[in-house]
């Protein structure tokens, strides 16, 4: 995960561009990740890009219990009016182990 260490970094410096190369790049070499798509649907989200609520549902198909994309998720679809979808996330990010 040296690769995801530095796209926090990257990130965490307001270079959202660069960043996202580091995951995608990630993602190719090593497969299927649920901490790079997390962070990916952070970087998407904060340039406020549609593609967080994938990166976010790919997250929790990896890792159902991610409780920091359930919520984040749960913003996102409250957002869009599915207020039901909302109360669900927000019900399994409570139960989550890792929960925040």
């Amino acid at each position: 995960m040296a690769g995801l260490e530095s796209a926090r970094s990257l990130a965490d410096a307001g270079e959202f561009e660069q960043a996202a190369e580091i995951c995608q790049a990630y993602l190719r070499r090593s497969g299927a990740s649920a901490e790079a798509y997390y962070l990916l649907g952070l970087l998407h989200d904060a340039r406020r890009d549609p593609q967080a609520m994938d990166c976010y549902r790919k997250t929790l198909y990896l890792e159902p219990d991610h409780a920091e994309a359930l919520w984040q998720l749960a913003i996102l679809v409250e957002k869009n009016g599915n207020l039901a979808e909302a109360q669900v996330l927000r019900h399994r990010a409570r139960r989550a182990p890792r929960n925040l």
